[in-house]
């Protein structure tokens, strides 16, 4: 299909405005999510797209900042869509971060294979997410990726460490000290 063989919002929105049918698939559910830049703890994000796998498919530019550190500097991009989730943080209220982080990478986890268009990921991450057997888990979920993710040619990893800790980081990314494959 012509659609998912473009990359950029900015040529999608070009041929949106070309014929009412392009824009009526093109708009909301290609153009949003070309590129996500969110929190892995967003837990919205991630059980809007578990209920909508085939969106995953949609995303080619995937950045996630998984810290509390007041120096990181987060500016989300998600689907406008999503703005209408709100209501979804009441059934968290009960929970522990803890315990919401967990359900997020369990859900990431089965949502890796479904991001088959997806052609760079840059997660910057602490360096405390292990699972039982002291083995980092996005190094779990990325080595999964790059089972699963045929137009990959970019990936970063970095582990914020209490001697590492990135400044200013913002789209476009330009980190020191990570782990950095391209193609």
């Amino acid at each position: 299909m012509i659609i998912s063989a473009i990359d950029t919002p900015k040529d999608l929105l070009a041929l949106a405005i070309t014929a009412r049918y392009f824009r009526d698939m093109i708009i909301p559910y290609q153009i949003q999510f070309r590129i996500i830049i969110s929190d892995l703890k967003n837990i919205h994000l991630w059980r809007f797209l578990s209920k909508r796998r085939h969106l995953c498919s949609r995303i080619r530019i995937l950045k996630l900042i998984d810290t509390t550190d007041e120096d990181v500097n987060l500016d989300p991009v998600i689907p406008k869509c999503l703005s209408q989730l709100d209501n979804w943080v009441a059934e968290d209220e009960n929970r522990t971060a803890t315990e919401i982080l967990h359900e997020s990478f369990k859900i990431f986890y089965d949502l890796v294979p479904h991001f088959h268009s997806l052609a760079s990921i840059a997660w910057i991450t602490p360096d405390s997410y292990d699972d039982e057997d002291g083995e980092a888990i996005p190094r779990q979920i990325l080595l999964r990726g790059l089972e699963s993710w045929p137009y990959l040619v970019e990936l970063t990893w970095c582990a914020i460490t209490s001697t590492f800790k990135p400044q200013n980081v913002c789209y476009p990314w330009s980190v020191k000290g990570c782990v950095a494959y391209s193609s």
